[in-house]
């Protein structure tokens, strides 16, 4: 089994080493796998954040009385970018652990 950590870091020392084993590692192409990933990952946290201080304000309008319709369509349109994000990083970190 080969470390993740390892095949981010090493790449190219990787590939060398299996090119011994007659298998050939797209580096490029497992590079440019793990860059949408980790810009995916981010993306995705960014909107569990955004998500996170909606509910908040939501929290602190409920126990003030004030009208929470407007957070609540934000929350809603946050939620559907999350789930959308969400599908996509799965999806691309399935290629990359088939590959």
């Amino acid at each position: 089994m080969l470390d993740p950590k390892r095949i981010r870091s090493e790449p190219d020392a990787l590939a060398k080493r299996l090119r011994v084993k007659k298998f050939d590692l797209d580096v490029r192409k497992l590079t440019q796998l793990e860059e949408q990933r980790k810009i995916l990952q981010l993306e995705t946290e960014e909107l569990q954040n955004k998500r996170n201080s909606k509910s908040k304000q939501i929290g602190i309008a409920k126990k003030s009385s004030m009208d929470i319709t407007e957070v609540l369509v934000e929350m809603e349109v946050v939620k559907k970018e999350l789930e959308a994000k969400k599908v996509k990083l799965e999806a691309l970190q399935a290629e990359l652990s088939t590959y």
